[in-house]
């Protein structure tokens, strides 16, 4: 049978999330914690959590986690199912001849493809604004992707999808650590949650409540947006009445990480902004503009309203004040460099999307390893990722 002869399956597994489905849809069938519980026999426990900051580090509980999401969730046999899997920008050839191994050996699977991350962000933010009609000016598989996950941030640079190691650069900030933050800030409010649900309204409140602001906002100082009273309501988990916390600074403060990661942690870290401007000019000269206008935001934790405004006037800052000479932000414009930071409707699965859209091209019969290759050549043939350039 032809190994193509089914759709493929595209798995995107992170550090809180695996998601998963068919090549051709618009969005994963399964969005599961990416978490696999502990086997009889073994001492009692937490779930085991296979991936962490982005890089697996259990493989016997990511091979049960695939297994579970294929049989149980998808209801598949992978031995009829390509594959295209993702992966971090540092991900290390011994972690994906260790995939492989378990793809071809253990899942049986026709043919795979281990796809970057940020490639197949980007990949999905062109197949998104050429379905909304865009000229393919505006539409380029150049530009700086701003992948920011459960665990961390990534910043990405790709010039005609090709990854640019050089200007690749990472910070250790993410949901995780956001709700951490906006959980220690709702502690410290004049009525705190339960104890017992305190991470629980942590994680929702960051996800429908919290707003980045247009500039940074000083202590016991509160934006314009917050004049409208907002509140989150629950049912308490000892008493079963009604729970109405109001809210407060967590709401914006939570999100300003990106901005004063100070504010979290003590260790040196570079502003978002700053890990951008950074990433492109270790860039080649000759790639920075087109850099700077398409910065492709991906992943749940870049959803927060407010966020590419912010982003695009700090960097536009960062630029004039280089090109200038210190000159003011208001003057930016006047560099002739235009950054322009993109949001698209497929933002929060951005890599899956561009996954989903690769498996259903022809592309991707040409990109993709057979079992028959496989089988020849070992895993090694899968230790060079072509999606990483020499600059």
């Amino acid at each position: 049978m032809d190994d193509f002869a089914r759709p493929a399956l595209v798995i995107d597994c992170g550090s809180a999330f695996i998601k998963a489905g068919f090549a051709g849809e618009v969005s994963p069938a399964v969005r599961d914690p990416s978490t696999v519980p502990r086997a009889a026999g073994l001492e009692p426990g937490p779930p085991l959590v296979p991936v962490k900051h982005g890089i697996v580090q259990d493989w016997d509980a990511m091979e049960q986690l695939w297994l579970d999401v294929t049989y149980r969730r998808l209801h598949v046999y992978t031995s009829d199912q390509p594959v295209i899997l993702t992966e971090p920008p540092q991900n290390s050839p011994e972690s994906r001849e260790q995939a492989a191994e378990v793809m071809f050996e253990s899942l049986d699977v026709p043919a795979l493809h281990i796809g970057v991350q940020a490639q197949l962000a980007l990949y999905a933010d062109y197949a998104a604004r050429q379905a909304m009609g865009s000229q393919t000016s505006s539409a380029s598989l150049t530009g700086l992707v701003v992948e920011s996950g459960e665990g961390c941030t990534h910043v990405i640079p790709l010039v005609d999808g090709f990854l640019l190691a050089s200007g690749t650069r990472s910070m250790p900030l993410g949901g995780a650590q956001l709700t951490r933050h906006i959980q220690a800030l709702m502690r410290k409010g004049a009525a705190p949650p339960p104890p017992d649900q305190s991470l629980e309204i942590a994680v929702a409140v960051k996800e429908r409540h919290c707003f980045v602001t247009a500039s940074g906002v000083g202590p016991g100082a509160a934006p314009a947006a917050t004049r409208s009273p907002a509140a989150y309501q629950t049912v308490h988990s000892r008493t079963g009445q009604p729970l109405r916390i109001q809210l407060g600074e967590e709401r914006w403060r939570g999100p300003e990480l990106f901005f004063d990661p100070g504010a979290f942690t003590k260790d040196a870290m570079p502003s978002l902004p700053d890990l951008i401007d950074d990433a492109i000019q270790a860039c080649p000269i000759d790639t920075r503009r087109a850099l700077y206008g398409n910065i492709v935001l991906s992943g749940g934790s870049t959803l927060f309203k407010g966020l590419a405004r912010r982003l695009e006037t700090e960097v536009q800052a960062r630029v004039a004040a280089r090109v200038q000479g210190r000159a003011p932000a208001s003057h930016a414009a006047a560099t002739g460099v235009e950054v322009h930071v993109v949001t698209h409707p497929m933002q929060h699965f951005g890599a899956w999307f561009g996954g989903s859209v690769l498996g259903a091209s022809e592309a991707f019969r040409e990109v993709a390893i057979t079992r028959a290759a496989y089988m020849e050549t070992g895993p090694t043939i899968v230790r060079n990722n072509v999606v990483h350039s020499d600059w």
